[in-house]
């Protein structure tokens, strides 16, 4: 059904590009010349040429690389205004390429072009936008309306509950439980959509309630997936792929990928919180680094910086720059682990209340904010302390008291929000010392405390998280970020170029070798 919800949206968003097209290019010629049948502006028939040669090159457009986009009600505002800007930027620059080599440039006016691209921007995102918005409240009206059977044990029923409501379109949730008798069972199986989480095969009455309940499911034609778990716990959102006839899960396995001598783990974010969880009595008394562009280059000229991050059991890239870098270097697999996304993955992940979490650092009234947000966001989430320590240097005294405090909690992960590069090296200092796994989450603190808001998924999705925190902080970013941006890029460049070079000098002996 939502297949070909997606299809029909796909054509009427034809229809409405094809229409703002028509519409943009005939306001820019009322514009420039004041009547769009002036003789002037038809000479030579060239404007009417440029008109069917847009409608032709966007139709080529559209159904080459637009329609294969996600639908518009995946994407947000932002997103969906990316799209037609890049589609406006290849459309007139096609169109002015095409009209230059076959018309010489004659007769045509650019500033009507321009005229043209600007009104097409803003007249396609506006009508995309109110359309989005449409079918939007029309997905909403449906979700409300739809119900959704979750199949397990009262054992696994909270956690689970929790995680499905905590997913976007999961409409209304129902809990069949099959080691209880339902009195319900008709009723609830009336759902549109069935999960089924096993982590081991149910045995006796509950095993047989279970296959009952998927032979009733399949006679009223209802989809059951089963939720895939490893050991004991659902695999994350992103891990499972399609290998023949069975549903698989990667286990991930960290693998490393220098960047500007820094040891970066290649992962994403789902197998990066499932490795840790997985691992977690391994890591204890170890520590986890987030590392981005800016702390990148404060490492790469700074020996003892460096030393401290490469001494982590774990860094993950918390920027789209040195993700992409990690590609570049035949690691295809690599995605940005930001700090923030991994503490969603995570919290998601420990709202079972088998792993349990200590937060270090900020303020008090945001350490405060952040302990209420993250119990309404995430149930289940069990919080053994939070500590906002002063901002200053502590006495050996003090320190002390804290690692005694923070191990008597019993806490597993211990998040740390001092900032870097203090937390990195806050976290060096205490290696061995504290018997959880400590995570340098920086301004994570203030995020999920709500004191800061966070850039748009479309900006992250494009890599300009950094120029919407700019935004917010200019003073204080605005000299980090011209200089460090400028710095990695040209260091990259340095360190690429001295890679080709050590290829082609490896290359060349080898062929002497063989020779």
């Amino acid at each position: 059904m939502y297949r070909q919800f997606k299809k029909t949206i796909r054509k009427r968003l034809f229809v409405i590009d094809s229409f703002s097209l028509l519409l943009s290019y005939m306001i820019g010629m009322l514009v420039r010349y004041g009547n769009i049948t002036s003789p002037f502006s038809w000479q030579n028939n060239i404007y009417l040429i440029t008109l069917v040669l847009e409608i032709l090159i966007y139709i080529c457009i559209f159904f080459l690389s637009d329609s294969r986009k996600p639908c518009i009600t995946e994407l947000d505002t932002i997103e969906n205004i990316v799209n037609v800007l890049k589609n406006a930027i290849i459309l007139f620059a096609a169109v002015v390429g095409v009209l230059y080599v076959t018309q010489n440039g004659q007769y045509l006016s650019r500033l009507m072009l321009g005229f043209n691209a600007i009104f097409f921007c803003t007249i396609d995102s506006a009508f995309r936008l109110v359309y989005r918005r449409r079918k939007l409240w029309y997905l909403s009206v449906l979700n409300e309306s739809k119900r959704t059977l979750l199949i397990t044990e009262s054992k696994y029923a909270e956690y689970l509950e929790n995680r499905l409501r905590l997913e976007p379109g999961s409409g209304t949730i129902e809990l069949l439980l099959t080691d209880r008798e339902d009195e319900r069972l008709n009723e609830k199986m009336s759902c549109r959509r069935a999960y089924l989480y096993e982590p081991v095969p149910f045995e006796g009455e509950s095993g047989k309630r279970a296959e009952r309940a998927i032979e009733k499911l399949s006679e009223r034609a209802v989809r059951v997936s089963r939720i895939v778990s490893m050991c004991d716990m659902p695999a994350e959102k992103g891990m499972a792929d399609a290998a023949g006839p069975f549903a698989a899960v990667s286990i991930p396995v960290m693998r490393h990928c220098p960047v500007l001598g820094v040891n970066f783990a290649v992962s994403e974010v789902s197998a990066a919180a499932f490795y840790v969880r997985r691992h977690l009595d391994a890591l204890r008394g170890k520590y986890i680094t987030f590392c981005n562009v800016h702390t990148t280059v404060m490492s790469n000229k700074d020996e003892d910086y460096r030393k401290v991050q490469n001494r982590a059991a774990l860094i993950f890239p918390d920027g789209a720059p040195i993700a992409k870098r990690q590609r570049k270097l035949e690691y295809a697999d690599a995605k940005r682990v930001a700090g923030p996304d991994f503490m969603d993955a995570m919290f998601k992940s420990t709202m079972d209340g088998k792993v349990t979490h200590y937060f270090y650092g900020s303020t008090p009234a945001t350490i405060k904010l952040l302990g209420e947000q993250l119990q309404k966001r995430y149930p289940g989430i069990v919080i053994k302390g939070l500590y906002s320590p002063p901002f200053r240097p502590l006495t050996e005294e003090e320190d002390e008291a804290d690692i005694a405090r923070i191990n008597e909690s019993g806490a597993d992960l211990i998040w740390i929000g001092l900032g870097a590069p203090k937390q990195e090296k806050w976290m060096a200092a205490h290696e061995g010392k504290l018997h959880g796994v400590c995570l340098g989450v920086g301004a994570g603190f203030d995020f999920y405390a709500g004191t800061i808001r966070r850039a748009p998924a479309a900006v992250q999705k494009i890599g300009l998280e950094w120029l919407y925190r700019l935004f917010q902080d200019p003073k204080r970013l605005f000299s980090r970020y011209l200089v460090t941006n400028t710095e990695y890029f040209l260091l990259s460049f340095k360190e690429a170029r001295a890679n080709r070079g050590k290829k082609t000098q490896d290359s060349g002996e080898e062929k002497k070798a063989q020779g």
